[in-house]
């Protein structure tokens, strides 16, 4: 059964790897596959900073793109279904 690491565990890991420790020694120490640590790398590594200072990760983006794809689809099925039933209360 594979673990679960926290997401804190995991930006842990990429701040340990950004000080200059190498992968394989995180990983030895940790018990985890290299890959883990470069998929952390990949999600949790800084990309930006907003005007507030606070940082910006490629997993932030990813969630903030699909909670507007979300929100543009129940707009989008939300109004037909308000516009259809607004068409059949006026036909009668």
């Amino acid at each position: 059964m594979a673990l679960k690491y926290s997401i804190s565990d995991k930006t842990l890991t990429v701040k340990r790897y950004h000080s200059g420790e190498k992968v394989t020694d995180l990983c030895a120490e940790l018990n985890i596959s290299k890959s883990t640590p470069y998929n952390g790398i990949k999600q949790y590594d800084i990309t930006s900073t907003k005007t507030d200072g606070s940082p910006v990760t490629a997993r932030t983006v990813y969630l903030l793109e699909k909670r507007i794809k979300n929100w543009n689809r129940s707009w989008k099925y939300g109004n037909a279904a308000a516009v259809r039933w607004i068409h059949r209360s006026t036909k009668s």
